[in-house]
C-alpha cells in the first residue's frame, strides 16, 4: 500500500472509505 494512502487514510471519513476499498481490493493496491 502506498504511503500516501496510509497517511491520508488514517484520518477522516474519506480515509476510512479509502481503507475499506483497500480491504475489499487488496490486489489493486
Amino acid at each position: 500500500m502506498p504511503k500516501g494512502i496510509a497517511i491520508l487514510g488514517s484520518t477522516g471519513s474519506i480515509g476510512t472509505q479509502a481503507l475499506d476499498v483497500v480491504r475489499e481490493h487488496p490486489g489493486h493496491f
